[in-house]
């Protein structure tokens, strides 16, 4: 469960450095839900950051796949 927390608290942390609290609290309710609706928990870390992956293609202007490197970063600075 430590890998989930700190994973939904980077992503909370950095919706709502780019997008404001409102959308935040928004896409956390998105990622709980994603959450709920896959068949187990993800084993890696790497698993848990596809599932957040996933879900910030729903953030506004969605997210470019072009550069993995930056989003990850953006995320483990969060």
């Amino acid at each position: 469960m430590t890998l989930a927390e700190r994973e939904l608290s980077a992503f909370f942390n950095a919706v709502t450095q780019l997008f404001g609290s409102e959308q935040a609290e928004h896409s956390a309710e998105d990622w709980l839900r994603e959450l709920i609706e896959i068949d187990s928990l993800p084993a890696s870390a790497r698993e848990w950051r596809l599932l957040t992956a996933k879900v910030s293609t729903r953030l506004p202007g969605g997210v470019k796949a072009s550069s993995p490197s930056s989003l990850s970063a953006e995320f483990t600075n969060a």
